[in-house]
């Protein structure tokens, strides 16, 4: 079992796990804060399949997540809007499913900083994730 003991163990860890740990360390924050998390769920209308890596719901709140690591950080702006613009046709895919609940696209990334917005979707890195939870 690995301790993390600061913020820098904990950012370093999440660029080197394999991306199934980081989802689920993505999953593990939102459980941690009261969220029904549900991981790698594949949803299917009309024969067409969309994935998410994780959807977390909390009263009438749903984020519909999506992890994202890459191996350089040449190219990740064009990387983040191409992310962006398919997270967000996901996100319709899923409202037409669950018209009644309301459901937020989110993009989490082990980047460092503040959340943003892109169009519709918040790009949230891992290290300000808890702090978007509980201020957004």
């Amino acid at each position: 079992m690995f301790e993390i003991n600061s913020i820098e163990e904990l950012e370093k860890l999440s660029e080197k796990v394999t991306w199934q740990y980081f989802e689920r360390l993505v999953a593990f924050i939102f459980e941690k804060n009261d969220y029904e998390v549900q991981q790698n769920v594949v949803l299917t209308k009309d024969k067409e399949r969309r994935q998410f890596d994780v959807i977390a719901k909390k009263d009438d709140i749903t984020y519909l997540i999506e992890c994202k690591r890459w191996k350089s950080r040449a190219g990740v702006v064009s990387a983040i809007q191409d992310a962006v613009d398919i997270h967000l046709e996901r996100g319709k895919f899923y409202s037409e499913l669950f018209p009644e609940e309301q459901a937020y696209p989110l993009l989490v990334m082990p980047l460092q900083g503040m959340p943003e917005q892109h169009q519709d979707v918040f790009i949230v890195p891992l290290l300000s994730l808890n702090w978007f939870l509980n201020n957004a």
